[in-house]
């Protein structure tokens, strides 16, 4: 499923991808046109944005405390349209890539 995801993107484009098993299956070596793939080094969750935008939803989602699914899923809902406001996105992104 993945070789087929990778082998309909632009072979001009880039992915920096985890080191999930999927992500490093032999088979996609045998995929003829995919994008330029990187990998973050293992363990190194402070290179990955998807990493800080999940605990700042995470700490939000705690300091509410919903009580029921349904205010979980309204504080979900406004964490990640805060997330998206701003630049904080943005910023992660940016924090990952230009880390020393």
């Amino acid at each position: 499923m993945f070789c087929n995801f990778i082998s309909d993107i632009d072979p001009d484009k880039i992915m920096i991808l985890d080191n999930a098993s999927c992500h490093k299956a032999k088979i996609i070596n045998n995929v003829k046109t995919k994008p330029k793939l990187y990998f973050l080094p293992p363990y190194q969750p402070e290179l990955n944005p998807t990493e800080h935008c999940f605990s700042v939803i995470k700490n939000y989602i705690r300091k509410k405390k919903p009580r029921n699914f349904e205010s979980l899923k309204t504080y979900i809902g406004i964490a990640i349209k805060n997330l998206c406001s701003n630049n904080k996105v943005f910023n992660m992104f940016n924090h990952c890539l230009f880390k020393n």
